[in-house]
């Protein structure tokens, strides 16, 4: 801009605080229900077997957790109301749900949280 003598034409989007907009039914609330619950898990566990990492793993599962932080207050602080900003949180929020399908010493725990989020998927794919 300043090399094209246009600065002065710059527009500072600035901050709009807002309630994002969502418009679902039952199935999205049961799936925004599910995913939360893996999220839950994988905080639990990552929480759980901190003492047992080393520095730098801890100080990245800190970044991850500060990230998340960050992500999910984006589409609240933005005046457009699009799913294009829930989209950042789904960065730090993989490797937690990976946590929580990795972590647990009882496969049936995890099998079960994968089959339930299956189940879910396929309710939502063909009803």
């Amino acid at each position: 801009l300043f090399l094209t003598d246009a600065i002065y034409t710059f527009h500072f989007p600035g901050f709009h605080f807002s309630y994002p907009r969502f418009f679902g039914n039952r199935m999205a609330y049961t799936a925004i229900t599910v995913l939360l619950f893996a999220t839950l898990t994988g905080v639990y566990f990552v929480n759980v077997n901190m003492r047992r990492q080393v520095v730098q793993t801890r100080k990245s599962w800190q970044l991850l957790f500060l990230y998340l932080v960050v992500a999910l207050l984006i589409p609240f602080l933005n005046a457009g109301t699009g799913f294009s900003y829930w989209i950042l949180a789904t960065v730090p929020l993989s490797p937690i749900l990976a946590a929580g399908f990795f972590y647990p010493q009882k496969r049936i725990f995890q099998a079960m949280l994968h089959w339930i989020i299956f189940a879910v998927y396929v309710a939502i794919a063909f009803f």
